[in-house]
């Protein structure tokens, strides 16, 4: 469901924005890495509490 959609925030920040690939890139795999570890380990440590 969140594909297309991902697919064309994709494209458009390269066509309309003028962003770089390895810009894109960069930008991508930071909010992967900050949601699957950085969320997950604050939920960990609030859940403690």
């Amino acid at each position: 469901m969140y594909l297309p959609l991902i697919g064309y925030f994709l494209y458009y920040s390269h066509d309309t924005l003028g962003f770089s690939i390895g810009r894109i890139a960069l930008v991508f795999f930071g909010a992967m890495f900050f949601w699957s570890f950085l969320s997950t380990s604050c939920i960990a440590l609030f859940s403690i509490w």
